[in-house]
C-alpha cells in the first residue's frame, strides 16, 4: 500500500485472477497465472507478497501503510498506534469505571490496567486484536455515556463511529463483544436504552457510510471473496476453520495467567459479587463478571483459540478487580471483617516480590543474552543451567533495582491500604518496562527474522539463483526487498521453510517444493547453513536445483 502512493492516487496493481483452494494452512484465496489478470488498488484490495490477503479488514494495514509513507516502513511505524490505543485505553477504563465503580473505583482500575502483564504485552503489537480492544471498549463507554450521562446525542455518534471502524479493524467478532458487554450492563445495572431517536439514525447512516464501501469494492473485483470470509467468521462455529484448534477448555488455565500480576485479588473479585451485603445480593456488582463469563464461555465454544481473543474482555476483568480492591480497602480502614482482604493484600505484596526476584535473576544472568541462537537455552532454567554469557555489573545493577522495587511495596503497613495499593501498581509498572526493555524486548529480537532474511536476500543475489516467493512467512517477507523478481531461467531456487514441530523435513521429499516451484522440476534439495543468531530454529532455507521446462511459464 505505501509503496502504491496515497489511495486517492494509488498506482494499479495487476494480479492473476483468484482461486479458492484448500491449503495446509486453511482456506485461501490463491492467484492462478492462468487466469486474466484484474486490476486492482493496493488501499482496496490488500496485497501481499503478490497475493489477495483478505483474512482480516483493512484498517490495521491502511493505519500501518500510513505510518510508512509519513516515518518510513519500520518496526515502530507499525507498533505505534496500537501502543498509543494501549494508552488511551487508559483515560477509557477511568471513564467506564467511574460511571459503574465510582470515583474511586475509577482510578483504581486505571492503575490495574496499565500495570496488567496482558493488556501491556498486546498493545505493543502491530495486530488487529489491539485495534479490537480498542473499540470495543470505546463503544461502551459511549454506550454508557449515552444512558447515564449528561449528553446523550454526541456519545451515540461516536459509538456508531466506533462500530464502524472495529468493523472495519477485525470485522463482525466486534458486535459479540459488545453484545456481552452492552448485555450484561443492562441486564445487571436494569438500566433503560439510550434515548435519541435522530442520534440513532444518523449514527447508523454514518455506519453503514464508513463499514460498508470496503466490502463492496472487494467484492466487486474478488471472486471467491464472501466465501472467504464466511470461512474465516461462521467456518470456526461450525467446526470448518480448524486453524489454531484447541481443546475447549483451553482458556481456562490461562485465566490465572491473563490476570498477573493480580491474581490474589482476581480469585476474590469473581467471588466477591456473590457474597451477601446487608442480608442480599447486590446485582449491579455482578457486571463486569457476567462480561467476563459470557465471553469466556462463547469463544471457549469456538475451534480457534488464541489468548489474544480475549484482549477486548480485559476492561471486565480490570472492573471485579477494581471492584474487590476497593471494598478490600475499606474494610481494611474500617476493620470490618478484614481477614480476608488483608490475606489478599498480603499475598498481592508477595507476587510482587516474587516477581521481582525472578526478573532480578533474568536480568542479572542475561537470560535474553543467554537464549540468543542458543537451542539449548529456550527456557528461563534452561539458560541459567547452559549460562555462556558472564555477568556484567550493569546487568547486575538492573537486576538490583528489579528486586528492590519488589519489596518495595511493603514498607507500606496492614492499614496504610491506600498507599500501599499505590506502591504496589508503581512497583508492577516499572517492572513491567523493565522486563520488556531488558528481557522480553531482547528475545524477541533474538527470534527476529531479520537476520535470516539478510542471509536468504544476499543468497537470492547470487547469478543463477533465484527466490521462491511463495509461501514466504509474513514475519520473513516484511524484512526482504518487496521488489525482487523471480528469474524463471534459474537452476537454483531458494525456498524458505518454516519448521513445524510434528514434522521435520527430509530433503528427499522433492514433491514437497513442487508447490513452490511450479515451472520447474525440483531434482535435488540441500539445506543451506544460516548462522544459528539469524534462524532461531524456526525457519530453514534450502537451496533447490531445478530441470526447467520447456518453454516459458512465467514465475512468481
Amino acid at each position: 500500500m505505501a509503496e502504491a502512493g496515497w489511495p486517492w492516487s494509488a498506482k494499479l496493481t495487476g494480479v492473476p485472477a483468484p482461486e479458492l483452494v484448500k491449503t495446509v494452512d486453511g482456506l485461501r484465496l490463491r492467484s492462478d497465472p492462468g487466469n486474466p489478470p484484474i486490476l486492482v488498488n493496493p488501499w482496496g484490495v490488500p496485497l501481499l507478497n503478490g497475493q489477495i490477503r483478505l483474512q482480516k479488514p483493512p484498517l490495521p494495514y491502511w493505519v500501518a501503510a500510513v505510518m510508512y509513507r509519513i516515518a518510513g516502513a519500520g518496526e515502530w511505524g507499525a507498533r505505534f498506534v496500537p501502543a498509543l490505543m494501549g494508552l488511551l485505553c487508559t483515560l477509557l477504563m477511568y471513564d467506564l469505571a467511574s460511571r459503574t465503580l465510582g470515583r474511586r473505583g475509577a482510578w483504581v482500575a486505571a492503575v490495574i490496567w496499565v500495570s496488567s502483564h496482558f493488556v501491556t504485552d498486546e498493545f505493543r503489537k502491530a495486530m488487529a486484536d489491539p485495534y479490537l480492544a480498542f473499540f470495543t471498549l470505546l463503544c461502551l463507554c459511549c454506550w454508557v455515556r449515552g444512558v447515564v450521562g449528561g449528553s446523550r446525542r454526541w456519545p451515540l455518534l461516536v459509538f456508531y463511529l466506533a462500530v464502524a471502524l472495529g468493523l472495519l479493524a477485525k470485522g463482525p467478532v466486534l458486535l459479540v463483544h459488545l453484545a456481552f458487554a452492552i448485555g450484561a450492563f443492562h441486564s445487571c445495572l436494569g438500566r433503560g436504552l439510550p434515548r435519541g431517536v435522530k442520534a440513532h439514525l444518523v449514527g447508523l447512516a454514518l455506519l453503514l457510510l464508513i463499514a460498508i464501501p470496503w466490502p463492496m469494492y472487494v467484492m466487486s473485483h474478488v471472486p471467491n471473496a464472501v466465501e472467504l470470509w464466511r470461512y474465516e467468521s461462521v467456518g470456526n462455529l461450525t467446526g470448518e476453520n480448524i486453524e489454531k484448534s484447541r481443546e475447549w477448555y483451553s482458556y481456562l488455565p490461562q485465566l490465572a495467567q491473563l490476570s498477573l500480576p493480580w491474581t490474589a485479588v482476581w480469585v476474590l473479585g469473581v467471588i466477591y459479587p456473590f457474597i451477601p451485603r446487608g442480608g442480599r445480593l447486590r446485582r449491579r456488582s455482578f457486571f463486569p463478571l457476567v462480561w467476563y463469563a459470557a465471553t469466556v464461555v462463547f469463544f471457549s465454544c469456538l475451534t480457534g483459540k488464541k489468548a489474544a481473543y480475549l484482549l477486548p474482555m480485559m476492561p471486565a476483568q480490570v472492573l471485579f478487580i477494581a471492584q474487590f480492591t476497593v471494598a478490600m480497602m475499606g474494610m481494611i480502614r474500617r476493620q470490618i471483617r478484614p481477614l480476608g482482604p488483608a490475606i489478599a493484600m498480603e499475598a498481592q505484596k508477595c507476587i510482587g516480590v516474587g516477581i521481582g526476584i525472578l526478573l532480578a535473576v533474568m536480568i542479572a544472568f542475561d537470560v535474553a543474552g543467554q537464549t540468543k541462537g542458543d537451542p539449548t537455552a529456550r527456557s528461563v532454567v534452561a539458560a541459567l543451567v547452559h549460562r555462556t554469557v558472564p555477568l556484567s555489573p550493569q546487568h547486575v545493577g538492573w537486576g538490583a533495582l528489579a528486586f528492590l522495587l519488589g519489596l518495595l511495596p511493603l514498607v507500606a503497613g496492614r492499614r496504610r491500604v491506600a498507599l500501599w495499593f499505590v506502591m504496589q501498581g508503581i512497583c508492577y509498572s516499572v517492572l513491567l518496562v523493565i522486563f520488556y526493555g531488558l528481557v522480553a524486548a531482547p528475545m524477541d529480537n533474538a527470534g527476529s527474522p531479520r537476520e535470516f532474511a539478510r542471509v536468504v536476500a544476499a543468497a537470492a543475489a547470487r547469478p543463477g539463483y533465484t527466490l521462491s516467493r511463495a509461501r514466504l512467512a509474513e514475519a520473513v517477507l516484511f524484512y526482504l526487498p518487496r521488489t525482487a523478481p523471480y528469474d524463471p531461467s534459474a537452476e537454483h531456487v531458494l525456498v524458505v521453510v518454516e519448521e513445524r514441530p510434528k514434522h521435520r523435513l527430509s530433503t528427499s521429499e522433492l514433491v514437497f517444493f513442487k508447490d513452490d516451484i511450479p515451472d520447474a522440476v525440483p531434482v535435488r534439495a540441500v539445506e543451506c547453513v544460516v548462522p544459528a543468531g539469524s534462524l532461531r530454529h524456526r525457519w530453514r532455507l534450502y537451496d533447490v536445483t531445478v530441470e526447467r521446462r520447456p518453454g516459458p511459464t512465467g514465475g512468481r
